[in-house]
């Protein structure tokens, strides 16, 4: 018996290729929707990733997982003051609460630079009329001041902070002049350790402290070579005696 091949009817043909279309539409829009899925959480972690961005005046970011969270915060905070790095610097690091004290104000400042946590603490705790302040809109002079503070603080490792015993009796309501001395190593091989004598200046700005002005005296007293490039203390104060 001989076999007829049949095509199958026309309107079954089409019914079949609207499926496959269908199918494959679902297909691409369902890898759309996944990409978008990806992007999307890349970005949230590239924001998560960002350091400290508190900017001037209202809080926008609590965490600053690029380096915060990477911090051992049961170990002793690098501010030298015995307490561990949570009990201690972080709640101020990340804007849940302010210093209370200058002498915890110059320690949050110090440990800041220890960690290499984003510039942007050092620049909310500086006071408005200290020279190197920069406010935020303008962008070109901040983005000068932001990689200084940040270069100084790869070029040195903060080893050591203590303070006077005097302290307290050098405050007044909004007024206050803390001396301190601090221990700081350059990260380049074979160079030694550096000692730092400081005298800062604290003001209250609506009831906070903040860094006004320093003095420091004689950091690189019975050495003979040259200073280093970066020229910003603890209180992002200018060496004394630097010309520049």
């Amino acid at each position: 018996m001989e076999l007829v091949h049949c095509n199958p009817p026309w309107f079954l043909s089409l019914h079949f290729k609207m499926a496959y279309t269908q199918i494959f539409a679902v297909v691409v829009l369902g890898f759309a929707a996944c990409s978008a899925f990806v992007l999307q959480t890349h970005k949230i972690n590239k924001i998560g990733s960002t350091s400290l961005h508190a900017g001037f005046g209202k809080q926008i970011l609590k965490t600053d997982a690029g380096v915060i969270d990477t911090i051992d915060e049961t170990k002793d905070c690098m501010c030298r003051s015995g307490s561990s790095y949570k009990d201690c610097c972080k709640p101020f690091h990340t804007q849940e609460s302010w210093p209370d004290s200058i002498e915890q104000m110059v320690r949050s400042r110090f440990s800041a630079l220890a960690y290499k946590i984003e510039p942007k603490y050092m620049q909310i705790t500086t006071h408005p009329d200290h020279k190197e302040f920069v406010s935020a809109d303008r962008k070109g002079k901040l983005s000068k001041w932001t990689k200084g503070l940040k270069q100084f603080a790869e070029d040195y490792d903060f080893m050591d902070l203590a303070f006077d015993e005097l302290n307290n009796e050098l405050q007044t309501e909004d007024t206050g002049v803390i001396s301190f001395s601090a221990t700081i190593k350059p990260t380049e091989l074979d160079k030694k350790e550096e000692d730092l004598k400081e005298v800062s200046t604290f003001k209250k700005v609506d009831g906070k402290w903040l860094y006004y002005e320093a003095e420091v005296s004689n950091p690189f007293k019975g050495q003979t070579r040259p200073e280093p490039k970066s020229n910003r203390m603890i209180t992002t104060k200018r060496r004394a005696g630097n010309s520049q």
